[in-house]
């Protein structure tokens, strides 16, 4: 008895599809047959979905199995196949071809004119399995999650579309930016477009365009889409069109703002014929029309497989929703909505479905075991101090923020036993509902005296602090410049505001006020935003010099100094103390749990802020306070810096006791401006071997590699603290020494 699978099927006509059972597809000599992880949702589908006209017309048999943007791992090889082997991830170019025609016979398969296409012509992937063509199968790297590799044939119609012309230092505009349009959004960005315009009706998806680096969004219901092109390209109209939309108007309008001696290319399908002024628009324009039909097979495929390799990619971004296929009908509304980028529909691989299983974190965390990247976390089983027990054996721990010591100190541990019993364990409700602990209001005081500003604010987290601090205080027509090496955080942080992004290369001020010149005049507020101390490599940002741009520019300036807070400046003020720019710097973020040894962040400034942050940050609006044990630790933590500068005077005089040691060594320290000392190998593989080697020498410090930093750039990151005395320290070079002498010969 032949073995069956589940597959989402068209069954009769009219809307909508159903889950039904059907056989496992058998193979040909020439085929393969895969497994199905997961299957993007395209435009195609929808007709299909929702049975238009044109579906009506095109599908011809029916029950059919919908669905062609697919990646799975093959499971059967027919015996004529040499390329593909058992287990590969692969994806599938769509369209089956002759390989007989003119067409296919010259390079041009593309256009082959008896081209088959999944989920069309023949059953398609939303199934547990698909068999095909060995020739159709792309294979990946398997280090690339299912849910991004399945949309490689979109992501292609978008380069095909993008790339059918040259496109480095020109202007771009994406016309319909529905899932194909903001891929190619994307891959413009990523090719090299000097600026790129996003054009659509769809707020959502122009809001997500400008979040993946679109230039400047045109919304053409609100605005005169030719007169706002000519504004932005001072008249001239832009070098390119990528007209995705299919709309007779825009493809007009397209014609009217492409430059002189541009390019259109069409990828969007009217539904009817449209009529346009061929000796005005293109004859005496002397542009090129470029119709655009699925991939070049394979020069597309390789195109797409390097900018993905690339990482200058928003797959993360774009793939908006990821669902189970049971979910189907969802998926489907969400499609029509166009509150959506890219969805994909997650398959179980031939088991029975269910959802509470979560066999899909199995499959990606198997995924992260052939990485190499898989981990379990070492348990702590005493207070972190300059030596612990981790897993059961006493080693010196160099992987800590804990600068200062304070996170096991007396007068701290003190202080949270009396705010536990002046004001319990916990702060009751948010702030907003409840309000504000007369303990909380202290600390806040207390900060804002320290740091020399006029109020601070404090939140459950540095990472809550810049979730919620970027998004309040910027808006829809505001610009944030970032620079890029800025922390996760403030990335994360920047992707929830409504305001358009740009990022400047590391420390590099020309580079800054080329980003200032090029856009500050577009914007009614811009944010320059730079940590303060940059965690990987330790060096300081040039904080006067950004002051000294931001105020040329008449731009606002944030730093958050999450690792300066409690090292540099008078007592641990802070960089911004560390460079006298008190007054000058609009908004200073810190974190409450390295230095200052327990938990929180805080945003520094103007009493105004702090009041406007109060009502719109909303971290503070939807979660409750920090406990009165936390916040009477962090009270005394405060003092304790107030009264002395001990502490911070130890953790610089051990940082550069080590690395000196180290440099003496012969190992290789970087250009770190602080206590933290990061040691590069640059290999991934020997760094993570090295810490492992490290700890069985009693020496506990974490490797640093890809993703975390670049490729070639991996590391070993040692957190040297007050805490440490010159012993444990020179016992832990003598442990570098000797697994270098293991490791590297």
């Amino acid at each position: 008895m032949q073995e069956t699978m589940i597959s989402l099927s068209k069954t009769k006509p009219g809307r909508g599809m159903e889950l039904v059972h059907k056989p496992i597809p058998t193979i040909e000599d020439h085929e393969i047959l895969i497994q199905v992880k997961a299957a993007s949702i395209c435009g195609t589908d929808v007709h299909i979905y929702t049975w238009d006209a044109w579906a009506a017309n095109r599908i011809k048999l029916l029950p059919h199995t919908m669905g062609h943007e697919l990646a799975g791992v093959v499971v059967k090889v027919g015996s004529r196949v040499k390329r593909i082997k058992l287990g590969d991830h692969v994806s599938c170019e769509t369209h089956i071809i002759c390989n007989e025609c003119e067409f296919c016979r010259t390079g041009q398969g593309h256009i082959c004119v008896n081209t088959q296409v999944l989920g069309v012509d023949r059953d398609g992937a939303f199934a547990e399995y698909i068999a095909v063509p060995a020739d159709n199968a792309w294979v990946n790297d398997k280090s690339v999650p299912f849910e991004y590799t399945s949309i490689q044939e979109p992501l292609g119609n978008a380069v095909h579309t993008v790339l059918s012309g040259p496109v480095v230092g020109k202007s771009v505009a994406i016309v319909g930016v529905g899932p194909i349009g903001m891929l190619a959004v994307d891959v413009a960005k990523a090719a090299g477009a000097r600026v790129v315009y996003a054009i659509d009706i769809n707020d959502y998806r122009l809001d997500l365009a400008r979040s993946i680096g679109a230039d400047a969004t045109i919304h053409s219901l609100k605005e005169d889409v030719v007169q706002r092109v000519l504004e932005l390209t001072n008249g001239l109209g832009v070098d390119v069109v990528c007209e995705m939309s299919g709309n007779a108007k825009a493809l007009n309008q397209s014609l009217e703002f492409v430059k002189l001696g541009g390019r259109v290319s069409i990828l969007g399908v009217p539904t009817k014929s449209v009529e346009i002024d061929v000796a005005k628009h293109i004859v005496f324009k002397g542009i090129q029309i470029h119709g655009i039909t699925g991939r070049r097979m394979y020069d597309t495929w390789y195109q797409v497989k390097g900018l993905i390799e690339s990482g200058k990619l928003h797959l993360k971004e774009l793939v908006t929703h990821v669902l189970p296929y049971t979910e189907y009908e969802e998926a489907f509304s969400l499609m029509e909505s166009g509150q959506c980028g890219k969805i994909v529909l997650m398959f179980n691989q031939g088991e029975k479905m269910s959802v509470h299983d979560l066999k899909f974190l199995e499959d990606q965390l198997d995924e992260l075991k052939q990485q190499g990247v898989y981990r379990k976390l070492p348990i702590v089983e005493t207070p972190n101090d300059a030596e612990i027990i981790l897993n059961g054996r006493k080693v010196i721990n160099l992987s800590s923020n804990n600068y200062l010591g304070f996170a096991n100190h007396p007068r701290l541990k003190a202080a949270a036993i009396k705010a536990i019993e002046d004001y319990g364990v916990g702060a009751g409700a948010v702030k907003t509902i409840v309000g504000n602990m007369s303990i909380h209001e202290e600390l806040e005081d207390v900060l804002a005296k320290f740091k020399k500003e006029e109020a601070v604010l404090v939140f459950q987290s540095g990472y809550n602090c810049n979730a919620g601090v970027i998004q309040a205080i910027t808006q829809a027509g505001d610009l944030i410049v970032s620079d890029e090496l800025n922390h996760a955080s403030i990335i994360d942080g920047v992707r929830l505001s409504r305001a358009d992004k740009a990022v400047f290369k590391h420390s590099d001020m020309q580079d800054l006020e080329r980003v200032l010149k090029e856009k500050r005049d577009k914007y009614k507020q811009v944010l320059i935003i730079t940590d303060g101390v940059f965690s990987m490599d330790g060096d300081l940002a040039k904080l006067p010099e950004i002051v000294a741009l931001a105020e040329e520019y008449n731009c606002l300036t944030y730093v958050d100094d999450a690792h300066g807070s409690g090292v540099l400046g008078e007592n641990g003020r802070g960089t911004v103390d560390h460079f006298k720019l008190h007054g000058r710097i609009d908004f200073t973020i810190g974190t409450l749990s390295k230095a200052f040894g327990v938990v929180g962040g805080y945003v520094a400034g103007r009493k105004v802020m702090k009041e406007w942050l109060s009502h719109r940050a909303r971290p503070l609006l939807f979660s409750t306070n920090l406990p009165p044990a936390v916040t009477g630790a962090l009270i005394e933590a405060v003092k304790l810096l107030t009264d002395s500068d001990e502490a911070t005077k130890a953790v610089w005089r051990n940082g550069n006791y080590f690395k000196a040691k180290m440099k003496e060594a012969g190992f290789e320290i970087g250009h770190s401006e602080t206590p933290i000392t990061p040691v590069f190998f640059k290999d991934e593989a020997l760094t993570v071997s090295f810490s492992k080697h490290l700890l069985e020498e009693g020496v506990y410090v974490s490797p640093i590699v890809y993703p975390t930093v670049p490729k070639g750039r991996a590391r070993v990151r040692v957190m040297v603290t007050a805490m440490h005395t010159s012993e444990q320290l020179d016992k832990a070079v003598a442990a570098f020494v000797k697994v270098r002498s293991l490791l590297i010969k």
